[in-house]
């Protein structure tokens, strides 16, 4: 297991299960004792269903290993996700992946470059790459292949919790590297960066030595980009969906679109931005449209 995995569930259980059922031992804990805490969480609290099948993986987990020590007999927290109320249609609206368009983007990067110019190279790998944020901040200089123009993608933050002296650099999400393309504009800004700034093999040095610039970090500079250039908030994530769009915009194949957002699947690329896909298609197929066509049953004059 994953340590920043690993850390979820800690604080799923310190936080909800423990309080919850922790008067109980093991083997009296019921299928019903579960369902009633999630249909509570439900009704007081304002998670996601995402977050609380989270928090209820973390649960599952940890009764499959008082399982597999014969302390109980069976699971209580297994096939509970049913309890946990389906988003409704309008819900799914709400959850569309926020974009920003090209002008805020175009914003943000005068505004980096003007203000905080060490700022700009995180952005903009960002912006052209689709790369998640843990894994541009833990970039080494071996890392950037100018002579093929890509990026391999080998590890990110795992773990963000450094006080108690966990493993903090983790493989990529997924567990395996993948290789992202530069564009050109990117790998000359990489070069002159790469040329003036002396970062050991850190592309971003952090504070802490050895260690690469912290998300924490780079989250308060986020903020402070976003508002010299008047852009809304929105988190470092919004970029690698603006990136994407991009892609589509353009009619780039969904198989190359997973590649390089680093998607196990192309149905995970579909689920999160077949919507766009869709009105990509809708605004294309004006293109199919004869330019010297006339409407045969438009009324004589």
């Amino acid at each position: 297991m994953k340590v920043s995995t690993w850390e979820v569930y800690e604080r799923h259980m310190r936080r909800t299960w423990v309080p919850a059922l922790g008067k109980k031992r093991l083997d009296q804990i019921t299928r019903g004792d579960v369902k009633r805490v999630l249909i509570q969480l439900q009704k007081t609290q304002s998670f996601s269903r995402v977050y609380l099948l989270s928090m209820l993986t973390a649960l599952q987990s940890c009764l499959t290993e008082a399982m597999d020590e014969e302390l109980i007999a069976s699971n209580p927290a297994l096939r509970q996700a049913r309890n946990i109320a389906k988003p409704t249609p309008k819900e799914d609206e709400d959850r569309d992946v926020v974009v920003f368009d090209e002008d805020e983007v175009r914003r943000i990067l005068h505004g980096a470059i003007e203000r905080w110019p060490n700022m700009y190279p995180k952005i903009l790998i960002l912006v052209r790459t689709g790369m998640r944020e843990g894994e541009t901040l833990t970039l080494q200089r071996d890392g950037v292949d100018f002579h093929r123009q890509r990026i391999t993608v080998r590890r990110t933050w795992g773990s963000r919790n450094t006080r108690k002296h966990l493993q903090c650099i983790g493989l990529p999400k997924g567990g395996k590297r993948r290789e992202v393309d530069m564009s050109p504009q990117l790998a000359e800004a990489l070069t002159s960066y790469m040329a003036q700034a002396d970062t050991g093999p850190w592309l971003f040095k952090g504070a802490q030595p050895r260690l690469p610039m912290h998300p924490t970090g780079f989250l308060y500079m986020w903020k402070r980009v976003l508002a010299h250039a008047g852009v809304p908030y929105r988190k470092p994530h919004a970029l690698r969906h603006f990136y994407a769009s991009l892609l589509i915009q353009h009619g780039e194949d969904i198989v190359y679109i997973r590649d390089q957002l680093g998607h196990s699947s192309t149905k995970i690329t579909l689920d999160i931005y077949g919507h766009l896909m869709r009105r990509t298609k809708e605004s294309r197929a004006a293109v199919l449209d004869d330019a010297d066509w006339r409407n045969p049953y438009a009324t004589r004059q």
